[in-house]
């Protein structure tokens, strides 16, 4: 079972990192401020938040203007749910990240 976890997980990073590797990526400060919108909310909802929630919150703001959005969300939820965080927690935080209403 811890195999098959894993593997989807692999499988959600791999997007993100693909997604990456295609698009260009827009740094601003307000990258800064969406990726701990994303953080923020899980903390206040309970969550632990470390490094891998941290790269995957900055990753799907990083992707938010770019064609790789609807992948780079799909890849920040399905980690988040993988690593325990409910559904609507996880939508919710990678909504913010990417400043998506």
């Amino acid at each position: 079972m811890k195999s098959r976890k894993a593997k989807r997980i692999l499988v959600a990073v791999s997007m993100l990192a693909g997604a990456a590797a295609v698009m260009p990526i827009a740094t601003a400060a307000p990258a800064a401020a969406s990726a701990y919108d994303c953080t923020y909310y899980l903390k206040q909802k309970g969550y632990t938040v470390g490094s891998k929630v941290k790269a995957i919150c900055d990753g799907a703001y990083k992707h938010q203007d770019s064609l790789s959005q609807v992948a780079s969300q799909a890849a920040c939820k399905g980690v988040l749910y993988n690593l325990g965080v409910k559904t609507n927690h996880a939508d919710r935080a990678c909504r913010l990240a990417a400043n998506l209403p």
